[in-house]
């Protein structure tokens, strides 16, 4: 009898039975009743001709009648003596009635799942479950399945009747992992929960990666090696443990390696990363600017120097970078300081022109934004996109701030701080030039102006809104944008404050910023080139919240222009529109694919992974996202950032992190996790969030400080806490897991360090 003939579960408990794997016992209707059942109930040509008309649009429908001439069917008289024949070779009252199907756990298509299989099955119901089974082979995932895979072998059912063990333990093994193929013994155990251990080196670990002592469940796993001998592949197997049996009801080869992951989980486990930054959501924008951005092409098309960006990880928002790739990096900014010390000064023009050119571009949408060619803007406007995020791809700031702490230590005194004197000389120039900067003094300007004359207030914040309310939420994919009465209750506040003091408080802060500057390169004995050094740190400082601005402005205005006029030529949410890549756009707007793209929309919004490597990229979504994360995330060796030097060690009561603006304070915690967080702080808190974002500007006007985990010199918090003068410390990487809401800490960014000095509610 041919292995087809007793299906992929039949012919793996024959063959585990054979090879003396303890096994329930069982026996096996093969196909020939398959066959013969169709034939003998008048169904078998009627489905034949059904399954000719059978397609991607029709699987459901075709399903649906064949099932229906299953209905009156009746178990053929050698089905019913066959069973009664070999069910006295079995022990139990109740049994399982598995499926069996010719074509499953072959290696190339698992068809795990697809096909029925009925359990505690009692002695007078076993002929209706077979036919049950035999039914299955034609639901409309078994269809689509099939279609999907291009599979033409015509399906057969055997079915197979087995002692139902009633297990303490049961779960699956896989001799390899199942995603990577790599030599680690997976066992999950299926409870109310599900428990994951791994083997590897004969130690079994838990989770967490602690050592666990389960003799019975490295059994399992010199009992996985043996049969994938005997299978000569790696295999997925389903056992079950009764007392201290342990039972074998399935083995099959594991389908689901994927070479293209393989390769990508050997190369991260083989270098170090760096984290970057969490990015709270990912619509096309970030992945044409942090992607398609970081190709040597456009590059060099917008900096005008071909050099590799660094390999990256991007997964479900958190961001990675290479180590070893960034250290290529460095070494080439190197080279062409050495060669010329205004390279950094020239860089920095190349992207105020940039921004001059993408300026002129939003005028001119905004001039024709009710006479629109979708798909010739929409390249159009793809272009000077991907130009916005070339700068991001391989800015310098990193480098500049080595390099400049580099020649801070050659010239301070042993008593000197390098981190203070960093600290002071990274603060941002120009700082009426960045929107983000400047709106909160304009504001303040006009509540004193409405607070003079409130006759003005109607006319004096239109204009606010009209200049600044795209601010709201350029990075989220919600349409959000600051509304009057917003604007109208920030002034209603500040009117209650001393304005004129918070205006020169800020001017003041300016211009001794810049004293201060000035006084530290005239104190110190630097070079030209030390000088050219500093100078171009401070023009990137500037750069990088500059050009997000630009960025933000042109992704908001075709957010309500082009992206709008799209989402209704083309019937498609603007939410979903928004989590399609460049390339897939395009696709769309040409192809008309919208159902397509909708659906792939929806599972890039659950889960997605972006590789970049060596400018290759690779990306996932949905549950395969998921399982690149949890594979990297799990493996990758992540280098910790390097942090200004700490007097204390972090602890459950201690934070530390990077200085951005230097103070020490006191004062109740505030979580902010989102928008809807900021009415919950009051004048005096101390705000705590992963990152700031313009959003939060109002509960900023009334903290007295920032902590955030993420972020360096050039962040939002650092920057608006140099203008409103307040204490700040970015990059502690846990503040808002150890600090919790109205928790009382202390805010001690003369040292880099957060005290919780009373728990909330203790």
């Amino acid at each position: 009898m041919s292995k087809f003939d007793l299906g992929g579960k039949g012919n793996s408990l024959v063959k585990l039975n054979e090879n003396h794997y303890n096994v329930p016992n069982f026996f096996v209707l093969d196909t020939s009743f398959f066959d013969e059942f169709l034939e003998a109930n008048n169904i078998k040509e009627k489905i034949d001709d059904l399954l000719k008309e059978l397609n991607f649009e029709n699987f459901i429908e075709i399903s649906k009648k064949i099932r229906d001439l299953f209905k009156d069917t009746k178990a053929t008289p050698r089905i019913k003596q066959f069973v009664k024949d070999n069910l006295t070779s079995l022990k139990d009252t109740v049994y399982a009635v598995r499926s069996s199907a010719n074509i499953e756990d072959s290696s190339d298509n698992s068809w795990a799942g697809l096909f029925d299989s009925f359990l505690n099955v009692k002695k007078e119901e076993i002929e209706s479950k077979i036919i049950g089974c035999i039914e299955s082979c034609f639901s409309a995932r078994v269809l689509i399945y099939k279609l999907k895979n291009n599979i033409t072998i015509p399906i057969k059912m055997a079915v197979i009747v087995q002692e139902m063990i009633v297990s303490e333990c049961y779960g699956t093994l896989f001799s390899k992992d199942p995603i990577t193929g790599e030599d680690i013994i997976q066992i999950d155990i299926g409870l109310n929960t599900v428990t994951h251990y791994e083997i590897k080196n004969n130690t079994l670990y838990d989770v967490k990666g602690n050592v666990v002592d389960k003799k019975i469940f490295l059994e399992l796993g010199q009992i996985a090696k043996r049969i994938e001998k005997l299978y000569e592949t790696a295999v997925d197997i389903e056992w079950v443990i009764d007392g201290n049996e342990i039972y074998l009801i399935q083995a099959r080869p594991i389908t689901t390696i994927n070479e293209e992951i393989t390769k990508i989980v050997e190369y991260a486990k083989s270098v170090k990363w760096n984290f970057h930054v969490t990015r709270l959501v990912l619509y096309f924008v970030k992945y044409s600017n942090v992607v398609l951005a970081r190709q040597s092409k456009n590059i060099y098309d917008v900096l005008g120097f071909d050099l590799k960006p660094d390999n990256m990880l991007m997964l479900n928002g958190k961001e990675y970078h290479e180590t070893t790739t960034q250290e290529a990096i460095h070494n080439f900014f190197d080279k062409k300081f050495n060669e010329d010390n205004q390279f950094f000064i020239k860089l920095a023009n190349n992207e105020i022109k940039l921004s001059e050119q993408i300026e002129d571009y939003i005028k001119d949408l905004s001039s024709r934004k009710n006479d629109l060619n979708s798909i010739e803007e929409f390249e159009r406007f793809r272009k000077y996109f991907v130009k916005t995020g070339a700068p991001f791809s391989l800015i310098p700031d990193d480098y500049l701030e080595r390099r400049v702490k580099e020649i801070i230590a050659k010239v301070v005194n042993e008593h000197e701080d390098v981190d203070t004197i960093f600290n002071i000389l990274s603060t941002c120039p120009n700082p009426e030039e960045i929107f983000y900067n400047e709106e909160p003094l304009d504001l303040l300007r006009i509540a004193k102006k409405i607070k003079e004359n409130d006759e003005l207030r109607e006319e004096l914040i239109k204009k606010h809104v009209e200049r600044y309310s795209w601010m709201k939420g350029p990075i989220l994919i919600e349409e959000q944008a600051f509304t009057y009465k917003e604007y109208e209750d920030r002034i209603n506040y500040l009117i209650t404050t001393d304005i004129d003091r918070k205006i020169e408080d800020i001017l003041n802060a300016r211009e001794k910023r810049e004293k201060e500057v000035t006084e530290l390169i005239n104190k110190y004995p630097f070079t030209e080139d030390d000088k050219s050094m500093i100078s171009s740190m401070r023009k990137f400082v500037f750069l990088r919240t500059f050009m997000a601005t630009v960025q933000d402005r042109l992704f908001f205005l075709a957010r309500h222009t082009l992206f709008s006029q799209i989402s209704n030529e083309y019937n498609i949410p603007k939410k979903e529109l928004l989590m399609l890549t460049a390339d897939e756009i395009s696709d769309l707007l040409i192809n008309h694919k919208v159902e397509d793209y909708i659906k792939r929309a929806h599972d890039r919004e659950k889960e997605y992974a972006i590789i970049t490597i060596d400018e290759k990229v690779t990306s996932f979504v949905g549950d395969e996202a998921q399982k690149v994360d949890n594979i990297l995330t799990r493996y990758i060796d992540v280098q910790k950032r390097s942090e200004t030097k700490q007097k204390i060690e972090p602890s459950d009561d201690v934070v530390t992190g990077m200085i951005a603006n230097m103070g020490c304070i006191v004062g109740r915690a505030k979580i902010l996790n989102s928008y809807e967080d900021i009415s919950n702080v009051n004048i005096g808190d101390i705000i705590i969030s992963t990152m700031t974002l313009p959003n939060y500007i109002a509960a900023m006007e009334k903290a007295r400080g920032f902590i955030t985990d993420e972020g360096g010199i050039t962040c939002h918090a650092a920057i608006l806490s140099r203008e409103f003068n307040v204490p700040c410390i970015v990059g502690t990487l846990n503040a808002t897991k150890v600090i919790k809401d109205n928790d009382l800490i202390e805010l001690d960014a003369n040292n880099g360090i957060v005290r919780i000095l009373e728990r909330e509610g203790k």
